[in-house]
């Protein structure tokens, strides 16, 4: 196996285990499914200055007793890349055989659905986020009923609650509830970072960063209402504003087939970017909510201002290159597939179909 497989089995496997536990791999974990992704022998382990002997006998055997429980599978040092493999490649099948995916049940389909990206991937910016919550308004904290449950939530951030109290404002503390609950949202540990999010709107109900971080994790839960109604109120805030409208547009695109509604909001938005990815999505969206009307001039004008922008993102090459093959120009469209397929990823929703559209459209070139 080479580098880039060995990355992209070691992903697979933490996405399964997060889609069953809602916890990724921890970092020990990783190191030793990758050194065995590498083919070394316990002898060979580097891990955290452990011995190899409690590797071997206790590190190791829990994280194979963790990976049989999550795939299914009886999974040990000698069969981890086999199974992993295995249910890589039927994944991919799912996630871009359509026939595939009606055979399965409703909550297998659930799981292949599930955008399993970085948790705040569309247009966050953490800084963004942060330097949001320092600008919002004084707010009085939470009665003191509450006040020891949010002190205990926070324990890990302690150092800056402490901060926070000798400022003696509220937005301190909204700040550092947004602080812990884009920690956590990132690490994975969605209800910790709900916690966190939900603190920062009990301390200031119309802090716009909250509102869009909550927006991004109920996404995340696909209660994508609940995400439709925080990214609104987040559209107050022109600081968030680009990112909340972009990321509402997204979803009239995806979840609800309203693409002119979305190309409103995304006309909103362009104005308010600042920030070079932001922009890329808007672009993109656009071309996306374009091409979905059939507007082929209006959509490539906007994915090829998206490529300007970021020219190592797949998105806008694999909407640029169904515009191509509308227009019958095999060879353009065929580099823009390869361009596709070359900077996709099968893990997120969105481009494993463009990939399965992709390697159609060049096996029908082969043959």
């Amino acid at each position: 196996m080479n580098a880039e497989e060995i990355s992209q089995l070691l992903a697979f496997a933490d996405k399964l285990v997060y889609e069953k536990t809602g916890k990724h791999l921890e970092s020990r974990e990783k190191d030793i499914l990758k050194q065995t992704l590498e083919g070394k022998g316990y002898k060979h382990f580097k891990c955290d200055n452990l011995r190899n002997s409690y590797i071997k006998q206790i590190v190791a055997p829990a994280l194979w007793q963790k990976l049989s429980e999550v795939t299914g599978e009886r999974v040990t040092k000698t069969t981890a890349i086999a199974v992993l493999q295995k249910l890589q490649k039927d994944r991919l099948e799912e996630q871009t055989n359509p026939e595939v995916r009606s055979q399965q049940n409703p909550e297998t389909q659930k799981e292949c659905d599930r955008n399993v990206t970085h948790p705040i991937v569309e247009s966050a910016r953490i800084d963004e986020l942060l330097a949001s919550s320092a600008s919002e308004n004084h707010q009085t904290p939470p009665n003191t009923s509450t006040w020891h449950n949010f002190i205990n939530s926070l324990k890990p951030g302690l150092p800056l609650l402490l901060s926070s109290a000798l400022i003696g404002s509220g937005f301190g503390l909204s700040w550092l509830a947004n602080w812990y609950g884009v920690t956590n949202h990132l690490a994975g540990e969605l209800p910790k970072a709900q916690t966190g999010y939900d603190w920062a709107l009990k301390l200031n109900p119309g802090s716009p960063s909250g509102h869009y971080n909550l927006g991004n994790l109920y996404e995340d839960q696909q209660n994508y209402q609940a995400a439709r109604e925080h990214y609104s109120k987040a559209m107050q805030d022109d600081f968030v504003a680009a990112s909340a409208y972009n990321n509402k547009a997204r979803l009239l695109i995806i979840q609800d087939n309203k693409p002119a509604a979305a190309v409103d909001l995304l006309q909103k938005a362009l104005p308010l970017a600042k920030d070079k990815m932001v922009r890329y999505d808007i672009h993109k969206n656009m071309g996306w909510a374009l091409l979905k009307q059939s507007r082929y001039e209006e959509a490539e004008t906007h994915l090829r201002t998206a490529v300007e922008l970021k020219s190592d993102r797949a998105p806008a090459y694999c909407l640029l290159a169904q515009i191509l093959d509308h227009r019958k120009d095999k060879k353009a469209a065929l580099v823009l597939w390869q361009k596709c397929l070359g900077y996709a990823s099968m893990y997120n929703k969105d481009e494993a179909i463009w990939i399965g559209m992709a390697r159609q459209r060049m096996n029908n070139v082969r043959n």
